[in-house]
């Protein structure tokens, strides 16, 4: 599964496609890496995609998360991709309706071993639409035929557009997340044009 890395591309009229880069070749990088480096997969007219979301991993499985076009309207579904079979579906996750077109450019990390799956952010800057979701996300993909989630708001930051991280130490492991936006401010260089809030980088939730 480690070799699979895309996002969903979706335009009027045109063919969606998941793009990935197999990493057991060998590819130049000194730089960009060449676009002929990159394989593609149709995805189906059946699955709707059309935002940029995130990839969670278990095993030889992919769960597209914040991808489908229902925004903006919450649901208890999630895109499955199996690389092995090739094959597409759509399946429900027990927990909640917490898959958001608009919740799409948060953090999001994988314990790919666990088969777990952490998105934090709400999608949508300045909490200005009632359909936002904020908190972390927890999905739990280990066993494909009882997939669940839930979605931890208490303590949980209001930010979005940064990165994070999973560490495996102690008993459940520990998630870091650093830069990006708060959500619930805004700066003096972005006032003009957007809601943003720059995140001080040298504040990290863990």
């Amino acid at each position: 599964i480690e070799q699979f890395y895309g996002l969903f591309l979706t335009y009027a009229l045109i063919e969606q496609f998941l793009y990935y880069l197999n990493l057991t070749t060998s590819f130049p990088v000194e730089g960009f890496i060449p676009v002929n480096s990159l394989h593609s997969i149709p995805v189906p007219s059946s699955i709707e995609t059309g935002n940029m979301g995130a990839f969670f991993t278990s095993g030889d499985t992919l769960y597209s998360y914040s991808s489908d076009s229902a925004f903006p309207y919450a649901t208890d579904t999630i895109i499955v991709y199996n690389t092995v079979t090739n094959t597409w579906s759509n399946l429900t996750v027990s927990g909640g309706a917490f898959n958001i077109a608009g919740r799409n450019a948060g953090f999001t990390t994988t314990n790919a071993e666990a088969g777990m799956g952490f998105y934090l952010g709400t999608g949508s800057p300045g909490d200005q639409h009632s359909w936002d979701i904020e908190g972390l996300l927890i999905f739990n993909g280990s066993d494909s035929n009882d997939l669940k989630w839930t979605n931890e708001t208490a303590n949980a930051p209001v930010v979005d557009a940064g990165s994070m991280a999973y560490i495996p130490i102690s008993k459940d492991g520990v998630l870091i997340a650093f830069g990006g936006v708060d959500t619930t401010a805004t700066s003096d260089a972005f006032s003009s044009s957007c809601c943003y809030g720059t995140t001080d980088m040298s504040n990290i939730n863990v």
